[in-house]
């Protein structure tokens, strides 16, 4: 219950922000702010070189878990502090026009959120595997909710509604933020600062871990894939409304960050166990279950966004299912691919998103000029399921085949779903809640036993 803390109070603490955004800023400053948060995401996954997995994969085993951090985090802070000077000197000259509409000061502040993203990154991986499941949920927190208060604060005293203001607001959060992180990793951070990097260690790390780069800076491609066709081939107030659907349907990472916490570090140290069916059966049930209850409950609940969002957002609610889509796959696919991290293949993991990125990317650039961000939405859609498809099948093939009958067919209910709401959710009416509420009671029927077991697990815990 602790390591959900986090991810709940940081998608409530989101939801705010959303909703303050969008009631003072125009869309085109939230299509700013999601190219924002875009850059950050691809400067963070090339930064970190891969070493913050390799840091998490290694940590249960590590003899010296100090020598282990400092291995793990100065390099990437390094090469991080000297991108984000580059990148703040040359993104003028790039014209990336979005951005560029915030003028010099606004770049100079993306480059320094970025570094801040960075920084955050490896310290709260170090948080998460050191066992301190309070701070770490805690801090999770910590970014989002700063960001609101001292947004709120800056809206009392000011009306300006530019770009700059918003992305200085977001900068002020993140290194609030990094200042917490650093505070509760002061320790590790001592250690690192004072002793010179074990270059062998480094090495091991980076063997493991550089692989790892392609397949998440080709993953954040997929991910990002409905964004960059909005931002080339749209407008930046349709890319800042899609960001809100973006926004609201960050409400998974409750469930997609629990997950991350808990099932590949148990994975990596019970694989033996992990073999036998009658153990690994239960728990992925239950990944799909809760997978696909809370993707339908939050795409019910979505119907009710235009009471909360001014009217230009009306049509938000109907991008909502798809938009979750790949963060719900991407828990399966961690799930039912596990394979190809125990058998330590990482570039089959690079090749599923690299082949998922590429279909997802040219539905988009043919969809998106005719069809907006439905044609965007529908392109990261399709991708997701490649992603889980070749996931799934490669994990089975290097290590060995998990029962997922049943999650491809509660999958292939949700693709149908998704492609519903985005192309006849507005002539549904109230009746679409109503199907998106028949899918949760679906799922629970399917999945009644393991249902019944975990209530009855849960009152014998509490009882």
């Amino acid at each position: 219950m602790i390591v959900a803390i986090g991810p709940l109070g940081a998608a409530l603490s989101s939801m705010v922000l959303t909703v303050l955004m969008s009631w003072n800023f125009a869309p085109a400053v939230l299509g700013a702010l999601a190219i924002l948060e875009l850059v950050a995401l691809f400067f963070v996954m090339i930064c970190t070189l891969g070493l913050d997995q390799a840091y998490v994969r290694e940590y249960a085993t590590a003899r010296d878990r100090q020598a282990l951090f400092a291995a793990a985090v100065t390099i990437p802070v390094v090469v991080g502090a000297a991108v984000a000077l580059a990148f703040s000197f040359a993104l003028p000259r790039l014209g990336v026009r979005i951005l560029s509409e915030a003028g010099s000061a606004g770049i100079v502040l993306a480059g320094i959120y970025a570094f801040a993203a960075l920084l955050i990154r490896m310290l709260s991986v170090t948080l998460r595997m050191s066992g301190s499941p309070v701070i770490f949920s805690t801090l999770q927190v910590a970014q989002r909710g700063a960001t609101v208060v001292i947004l709120a604060a800056v809206l009392l005293v000011s009306k300006d509604g530019g770009p700059k203001t918003a992305i200085a607001c977001y900068v002020a959060g993140a290194l609030v933020s990094v200042a917490l992180h650093l505070a509760a990793c002061r320790a590790e951070v001592r250690h690192a600062a004072r002793h010179f990097v074990d270059t062998a260690l480094f090495r091991s790390l980076l063997r493991y871990g550089f692989p790892v780069v392609f397949a998440a800076a080709l993953y954040v491609l997929l991910s990002s894939a409905d964004r960059l066709s909005l931002a080339f081939f749209g407008t930046s107030t349709e890319l800042g409304r899609y960001a809100v659907a973006l926004s609201i349907a960050g409400a998974v990472n409750i469930f997609t960050s629990i997950f991350s916490v808990i099932w590949a570090p148990m994975i990596y140290r019970n694989e033996e166990l992990a073999r036998d069916e009658k153990i690994i059966r239960p728990y992925l049930e239950t990944v799909t279950c809760l997978t696909f209850i809370s993707g339908g409950a939050v795409a019910a609940v979505a119907w009710f966004l235009p009471m909360i969002f001014p009217r230009d957002y009306a049509e938000v609610a109907f991008f909502v299912p798809a938009c979750m889509a790949l963060p719900l796959l991407y828990v399966l696919a961690e799930a039912f691919g596990i394979g190809i991290g125990v058998s330590r293949r990482m570039v089959f993991a690079a090749g599923a998103s690299g082949i998922s990125a590429a279909v997802a990317l040219v539905v988009c650039g043919l969809l998106v000029p005719g069809y907006g961000a439905r044609g965007a939405s529908f392109g990261v859609l399709v991708g997701a399921y490649c992603f889980l498809i070749l996931r799934t099948e490669l994990g089975a093939v290097l290590w060995y085949r998990l029962p997922s009958r049943s999650m491809y067919l509660v999958a292939g209910l949700y693709f149908v779903g998704c492609i519903g709401s985005l192309f006849e959710g507005d002539r549904l009416g109230s009746f679409y809640p109503l199907c998106w509420i028949g899918f949760v009671l679906a799922c629970g029927l399917m999945f009644h036993r393991r249902i019944a077991a975990g209530v009855t697990m849960l009152r014998l815990r509490l009882g």
